[in-house]
């Protein structure tokens, strides 16, 4: 076992806190629950109404992400949980009348699901307008989305094309495609295969923001080339620990595009997935990134460092070690300096402190202001670094997609009580590429926040008694 592979994966997820876990608790029960029920009503209202607008009998197909099972939480609040909802009409043979045009099929769905919104208001937060590329969207309140895919289907060949914008029909079939990736592996094969696609994603969610944005790769595309990266494997790359697999698919996946930056859709020659990255230079050049991260966390000499390592490309994902983990971690390391820091904490609600400690406080309620600050900071060895980390536990962090961020790297942070249930600020320092002191800040918040108080009465109401 490497010095991080027990905070990738356990088979006993439910009580060990690792990155797959994170990742996987998408969604909650309640949210699953609700998603359900959306794209079943959804797909049920769909069939009904375009087959009365169309003449046509109409199915859908549930797929993308939760089809394979590896969707993963959104890495950050301003992303949704993604459903795609494929929506098929039954032709004998490719359609040729203009009322059955790509864009005019697109067109009928665009407007059913403007006529569903307009029917539950309360329910729903907008479609988008105009409609994507090859696919119309829908957004409910429980940070989710469903995207609705527009096909034709010929029921006695299987045949079926994607309606697009640009009024063409593509080659494309959603179930030949799922067919291929469960059929490439055994059952306890995919279950790896899933956990090094939702890895990737992660990390694709979390690099490819602001001005990378336009690198970022398909869900499609990091599921192909994961999955031939360990086609491409010897047998026993199973048997590894995950993130050794990890590093190995990532240094297969970087020699590949190095020599052909071309990835075709396995089912399908004529798609050429890796076309549909606007940036190939960015996401070349922020794999490269991760691949050498992947190998010098592998090549750590501590468990501590190899958690700073994966740090940079997982952040808050990465679960931290426990204190009596990381001391241990450090002293086996012989970093030639060593520091333990003492986090000053202190809560303040409309100016006025209600709680402060060293390490931990709470409980304090919601809203309000905490600060953390090194309390021995003029100890701290010249040349160090600090990187601060948000961890939030709890299902209302959970139930937006809060559940951590890098929250900086001064001496002090400040940051809101948001959310009941447990905040961690995690303190990590290192000094020539190695961990030499941590400290996990502990605030517990609970209920709602602190009333305002009364205003003073004025002078005749106080003494009208």
């Amino acid at each position: 076992m490497t010095n991080a592979s027990a905070l990738f994966y356990n088979s006993n997820s439910q009580i060990k806190d690792t990155l797959y876990r994170k990742i996987t608790i998408t969604p909650s029960d309640e949210q699953y629950e609700e998603q359900m029920t959306r794209w079943n009503d959804l797909a049920e209202y769909l069939k009904e109404n375009l087959k009365t607008e169309s003449g046509l009998n109409v199915n859908s197909w549930l797929q993308g992400s939760y089809k394979f099972k590896t969707q993963i939480r959104p890495t950050n609040t301003s992303e949704e949980f993604d459903i795609d909802l494929g929506v098929y009409f039954e032709v004998e043979k490719k359609p040729t009348e203009e009322k059955y045009s790509p864009k005019n099929l697109k067109r009928m769905i665009q407007q059913c699901l403007k006529n569903y919104a307009a029917l539950h208001t309360d329910e729903i937060l907008k479609v988008d307008d105009p409609a994507k590329e090859r696919c119309a969207r829908i957004h409910f309140p429980g940070n989710f989305h469903i995207d609705v895919p527009c096909y034709y289907e010929i029921p006695d060949t299987k045949k079926t094309e994607l309606a697009t914008e640009a009024n063409i029909w593509e080659d494309s079939d959603p179930e030949i495609f799922y067919n291929w990736f469960q059929n490439s592996f055994s059952d306890s094969e995919r279950e790896v295969a899933r956990r090094i696609i939702k890895y990737t994603k992660c990390w694709s969610g979390i690099s490819f923001v602001n001005q990378k944005k336009g690198g970022r790769p398909s869900s499609m595309l990091i599921m192909v080339l994961v999955t031939q990266a360990l086609l491409d494997s010897p047998k026993n790359i199973f048997e590894l620990y995950d993130d050794e697999i990890l590093a190995a698919v990532l240094g297969k996946i970087l020699q590949r595009l190095r020599s052909s930056s071309k990835v075709n859709n396995p089912v399908n020659d004529k798609e050429c997935l890796s076309d549909r990255i606007e940036d190939f230079d960015v996401f070349l050049s922020e794999l490269e990134s991760f691949v050498k991260i992947a190998f010098d966390a592998l090549n750590c000499s501590s468990a501590i460092d190899a958690v700073a390592k994966w740090q940079l490309a997982f952040h808050h994902f990465i679960p931290m070690l426990d204190e009596e983990e990381t001391a241990k971690s450090i002293n086996n390391s012989l970093v030639p300096y060593s520091f333990d820091p003492k986090i000053e904490i202190t809560a303040k609600y409309n100016n006025s402190v209600i709680s402060s400690g060293i390490n931990k406080i709470g409980p304090i309620p919601k809203n309000c202001s905490i600060t953390f600050q090194i309390a021995n900071e003029s100890q701290i060895p010249a040349g160090s670094s600090i990187q601060w980390t948000v961890r939030n536990f709890g299902s209302d962090s959970e139930y937006v997609n809060d559940i951590g961020h890098l929250a900086g790297n001064s001496t002090s942070v400040e940051r809101k009580s948001a959310y009941n249930g447990t905040r961690y600020m995690d303190c990590l320092i290192t000094r020539n590429n190695q961990v030499i002191g941590s400290k996990r800040a502990t605030v517990e918040i609970k209920g709602n926040p602190i009333p305002k108080r009364n205003p003073p009465k004025r002078s005749w109401v106080k003494f009208n008694k």
